[in-house]
C-alpha cells in the first residue's frame, strides 16, 4: 500500500490549501506543527456537516492535548479573546471550544 496516495503531509507552508482539496484528493492529512516542538497532527475527515464559516471546526479530537493547546495558557487565551472581539467568525470557534468543555478558558 501507498502511503502517499492515502495521506497527504503538510506544513504551515501549506496554510493556505483548503481542506477540502485535500480531501477530494486524499483520506487523511499529517499537519507538522513545528514551532519547538515538531509536533504531528494526523487529521481526517469522517462526516460532511452543514457549516457556513470559512473557518474549520473541530468537532473531536483524539490524543492527550486538545487542539489550541499551545496557545500559552490562560492570560494569553484572554489575549486572543481580546482581539478577536471584532473577528465574529474566529470568536465563535474559540468559543465552541470553551462550550464543548475541551478547553477551560481560566484554567486550561
Amino acid at each position: 500500500m501507498d502511503l502517499n496516495n492515502i495521506v497527504k503531509y503538510i506544513s504551515s507552508d501549506d496554510a493556505e490549501i483548503p481542506l477540502k482539496d485535500i480531501f477530494d484528493e486524499y483520506s487523511a492529512l499529517i499537519y507538522e506543527y513545528d514551532f519547538g516542538d515538531n509536533w504531528e497532527i494526523i487529521v481526517t475527515k469522517t462526516s460532511d456537516i452543514e457549516y457556513n464559516n470559512k473557518t474549520a471546526l473541530i468537532t473531536d479530537f483524539n490524543g492527550k492535548y486538545n487542539p489550541i493547546d499551545d496557545l500559552g495558557g490562560p492570560i494569553i487565551f484572554d489575549e486572543i479573546m481580546g482581539v478577536i472581539e471584532d473577528d465574529e467568525e474566529l470568536k465563535y470557534v474559540l468559543e465552541e471550544y470553551i462550550k464543548s468543555g475541551r478547553i477551560i478558558k481560566n484554567g486550561f
